[in-house]
């Protein structure tokens, strides 16, 4: 990715010293504001031909979303998100390898790449000739379930350089069919991921494993239920 980025910034004869970045958008009064951030961006008439690097990265939820982008294209629709989204807050986030994690426009040329090294992974460990899933997969691309090795492995490579539709994995779950989710076990890094599930989610039990501290605690309270 961090090639990918690179040959992008040369191809188009951007300076290296210009930075991508990640800002969290969130609106108490969207409805669905990953898609109407999308509307905005698709705008003929908003964004000039060397604007072009802005790509909502997650729909985290119906009223929040991730943009990557060059800071110079995501400061100048700034003052527009703001007419656009009422109460709308931005927050900046830390992107230490300059990289525009889950936009198409810049990291397409990973997919073919990463496709053949997960493959390749799959060879030396002696797993390549098998074809189903000891457990389904819920893939962040559509919110399908895969039940096939090659089903999730494709939507998993596809995922690196589009939106992460995490909204369309909430209706998988919360409609119960064809499988029905009682427990989710939230590995991290952070707890980001166990925050979204936990709201977005109520009826499953949402079991946060990111520390040692997290850790420690759901195992205490699981012995204490069981005496």
């Amino acid at each position: 990715m961090v090639t990918s980025t690179e040959k992008y910034l040369v191809a188009h004869n951007i300076n290296r010293s210009n930075k991508f970045e990640m800002w969290a958008l969130s609106s108490p009064r969207a409805t669905d504001l990953p898609q109407e951030v999308q509307k905005l961006l698709n705008s003929p008439n908003l964004l000039s031909s060397s604007q072009n690097t802005i790509s909502v990265a997650n729909a985290n939820s119906v009223k929040q979303c991730v943009v990557t982008g060059l800071v110079d294209d995501l400061e100048s629709l700034r003052t527009e998100l703001n007419l656009r989204f009422p109460r709308l807050r931005i927050t900046e986030l830390t992107n230490p390898y300059n990289i525009p994690f889950h936009n198409s426009t810049v990291l397409r040329p990973v997919q073919e790449p990463l496709y053949d090294y997960i493959w390749d992974i799959l060879k030396k460990i002696g797993t390549h000739t098998l074809t189903e899933l000891n457990h389904p997969i819920i893939a962040n691309l559509d919110g399908n379930i895969s039940y096939y090795i090659h089903h999730a492995l494709d939507r998993f490579v596809k995922c690196s350089n589009r939106t992460v539709q995490f909204t369309m994995c909430y209706d998988t779950i919360n409609s119960g069919t064809p499988i029905e989710i009682e427990k989710s076990v939230c590995f991290g890094p952070g707890n980001v991921i166990y925050n979204l599930i936990r709201r977005n989610c109520p009826q499953v039990e949402t079991i946060e494993y990111t520390s040692l501290a997290t850790i420690d605690a759901y195992h205490k309270t699981t012995d204490k239920n069981e005496d």
